[in-house]
């Protein structure tokens, strides 16, 4: 009896002790944990620029961001420049020579502006029209196609430029090559590429440019008569009649 009791005794004793350390424990990581804080202020106080040297501080934070708002607002801030303002007829031809095969060529009513654009451009637009705009198009591309969107959308405003159609570019082909040649140019009529390269090697690209230009202007002339489109002056400074 007497030896149960003397446990009883010794385990209430350890218990005691355990209770007592475990309060100890806890006053020093109270301690510690204080003095943690007591470190930080100091450091906040003291080295506060040092800190904020390596992290930034909050102000650079709110900058980040609304740096951030302003680069998902303007994916393409600067655009490249794919139109032209035309400022005379003889401008106008001269824009209309350097039509590519595939291309439509397009007058703005409102600035006078000029693009071409392809088939491909106006059929992802009207794409765009109806999903979220993708961006991974090169700026030059994503530009023009920016432009159809502005056709699709507000087509009254824009005008297709005439150039020459398909029989009279095949005819200009061969009277140019009789002419300037001697050579049957039929055999250039279904191979553009053979003749631009004819053309290159001889040095005559800016003669056939502007035999072209020849051709077209008169089509110019009612196209901008026909549409109310004046220009205040001529390409050599004279004042247009």
């Amino acid at each position: 009896m007497f030896w149960f009791g003397k446990r009883k005794n010794k385990e209430e004793s350890a218990k005691k002790d355990i209770i007592e350390d475990t309060e100890v424990k806890e006053e020093t990581e109270d301690e510690d944990e204080l003095a943690e804080l007591d470190e930080v202020d100091e450091l906040e106080s003291e080295d506060l620029e040092d800190v904020e040297k390596i992290y930034g501080s909050d102000e650079d934070e709110d900058e980040t961001e609304d740096e951030d708002d302003e680069t998902e607002k303007q994916v393409y801030p600067e655009l490249p420049d794919v139109s032209k303002v035309i400022t005379s007829i003889d401008m106008l031809a001269e824009f209309v020579t350097t039509k590519a095969v595939g291309e439509m060529q397009f007058f703005n009513k409102e600035n006078h502006e000029a693009f071409a654009l392809r088939e491909a451009h106006l059929r992802i637009a009207k794409i765009w029209g109806s999903v979220s705009m993708a961006t991974e198009y090169p700026p030059q591309e994503f530009a023009r196609i920016m432009l159809a969107l502005e056709v699709i959308g507000e087509g009254e405003k824009f005008l297709v430029i005439p150039s020459l159609t398909e029989d009279e570019g095949k005819q200009a082909i061969i009277d140019f090559c009789e002419q300037k040649y001697s050579v049957n140019g039929k055999k250039y009529v279904s191979n553009v590429q053979k003749f631009a390269k004819l053309v290159n090697e001889n040095g005559d690209m800016d003669e056939w440019l502007a035999y072209n230009k020849e051709l077209v202007y008169d089509k110019l002339v009612d196209f901008c008569d026909d549409n109310g489109i004046t220009f205040d002056r001529s390409e050599d400074g004279s004042e247009n009649e």
